[in-house]
């Protein structure tokens, strides 16, 4: 059950935000939730640019996170998703855990192979001389 709430929650509010996965793992509770509700909106300063950034989180996405953060008993200085495996504070932000998040198991976009390639073009030889017609009988 807590696998699915986490999941669900960390999902939509990444669709929500459109946030890189640097920053979505290191959002705190109190950037976007005050009092006992989730924000409706939300100002997080993004790591890379060092720009802020205000996005809206929808209602379905406020309930996901609602029931996360009751759930998981978190407080205002907790990171929204802590680690449940490493010592980190929070979840990894590896480059590979966007896209595993994303697909869920899918085999989708399949991984890059020998098989998989774009085909090589390749020119073919020019003739050198032409060959005179053969004249058998």
């Amino acid at each position: 059950m807590e696998h699915g709430v986490r999941e669900l929650a960390l999902f939509n509010l990444g669709i929500d935000s459109k946030l890189r996965d640097c920053d979505l793992v290191g959002l705190k509770v109190r950037d976007i939730y005050h009092g006992d509700l989730v924000a409706s909106r939300a100002m997080v300063m993004q790591h890379k640019t060092q720009h802020p950034v205000q996005f809206e989180i929808t209602p379905g996405t406020r309930g996901a996170v609602q029931k996360w953060i009751e759930h998981a008993g978190l407080k205002a200085d907790d990171f929204a998703f802590p680690s449940r495996i490493h010592d980190s504070p929070h979840l990894a932000n590896k480059p590979s855990t966007g896209a595993m998040i994303l697909r869920s198991r899918s085999t989708w976009p399949p991984a890059a192979s020998a098989h998989n390639r774009a085909p090589r073009l390749v020119t073919p030889p020019m003739a050198t001389q032409s060959q005179p017609p053969s004249n058998s009988i």
